[in-house]
C-alpha cells in the first residue's frame, strides 16, 4: 500500500520540461532516463553529440544534460554548436574528468554546472529544479 502511494506521490510531482540527456553509456542513459521521467514530462534521450545535437535542434528542450567524452560527437562540440544556437539554454555536463584544462573550456561555454560521475542523483535533480525554476527544498527527496 506505501509503494502504490509514492507511485502517486511521484506522478503529482511531475513537472512540466523538457530535458535532453546525452550519453554513450547505454545502460547509464536508460537508467537515468526513467529516473528523470519520475520528475519531468518529457525526456529525450541522445547516445552521442551529433544524435543530440540533432534532438536538439528537432525539440529545442529547456534543459541539456550531457556527457563529456562520446564517440562521433563529444559533449564540448555538441555544447559549442547549441551555444551558437542558443547562448541561455541551461547545460550540465556530466563527467568523470575534471583537470584544470576541462574546467577552464567549461567556463567559457558558460555550462550551467558540473556534475562528476557517480551521479549523485539528488544533487542532479537539485541542479536541475534550480535551472528550471522549481523549488527543491519544497518536496521531499525519495532515494534519489
Amino acid at each position: 500500500m506505501k509503494g502504490s502511494a509514492l507511485k502517486s506521490d511521484r506522478k503529482r510531482e511531475k513537472h512540466r520540461a523538457s530535458i535532453l540527456y546525452v550519453e554513450d553509456e547505454a545502460i547509464t542513459r536508460l537508467t537515468v532516463q526513467r529516473l528523470l521521467q519520475t520528475r519531468y514530462t518529457t525526456i529525450y534521450q541522445a547516445g552521442d553529440g551529433r544524435e543530440g545535437l540533432e534532438l536538439y535542434k528537432l525539440h529545442h528542450p529547456d534543459v541539456v544534460i550531457t556527457d563529456t567524452r562520446m564517440p562521433l560527437m563529444d559533449g564540448i562540440h555538441m555544447t559549442k554548436a547549441i551555444r551558437e544556437m542558443d547562448p541561455d539554454i541551461p547545460i550540465i555536463f556530466i563527467t568523470a574528468h575534471e583537470d584544470a584544462a576541462f574546467v577552464e573550456e567549461t567556463k567559457k561555454l558558460n555550462v550551467t554546472r558540473n556534475i562528476i560521475k557517480p551521479i549523485i542523483l539528488r544533487d542532479l535533480f537539485d541542479v536541475l529544479e534550480n535551472v528550471l525554476g522549481f523549488s527543491a527544498s519544497s518536496r521531499k527527496h525519495t532515494g534519489a
